[in-house]
């Protein structure tokens, strides 16, 4: 790999920051969760006139960074499956179908019996009252 002679000359004419890098360092310390903005308005407050992409330059050198937790996964757990109805009206389950119509007003429709079909009870087609009605 072929690199200009000039670029291993280089030398950073910036300063190392080394007054404001004590600071950032002794807050960060005291405040873990806090991130590189809310240092900067910490730094501010202090008397430092600072900008938050040259706190974020040295926060990021520091390795000062704020880790963020990995959730676990629920999603993964076994699902258990429901035991089956051995009579009417055992087991329920809800179902919700809700509309808006053009004048304003809701309307929508609940519960079914998961067990049987001759429980006695169904929905009416979009009931307003949400009361369910029986056959």
């Amino acid at each position: 790999m072929r690199v200009p002679w000039t670029t291993l000359l280089y030398k950073s004419r910036n300063k190392p920051q080394e007054p404001l890098r004590r600071p950032l360092r002794e807050i960060a310390a005291t405040h873990v969760r806090y991130g590189y903005r809310h240092l900067t308005m910490l730094l501010r407050r202090e008397g430092w006139n600072i900008n938050a992409k040259r706190v974020y330059r040295l926060y990021d050198e520091e390795n000062l960074k704020v880790r963020s937790v990995e959730r676990k996964k629920i999603a993964s757990r076994q699902r258990i499956p429901q035991a089956q109805a051995t009579r009417p009206n055992q087991f329920w389950s809800a179902d919700f179908v809700s509309d808006k119509l053009a004048d304003g007003r809701e309307r929508s429709q609940s519960e079914s019996p998961s067990a049987t079909a001759d429980s006695g009870v169904s929905s009416a087609p979009w009931s307003s009252s949400h009361a369910p009605t029986v056959r």
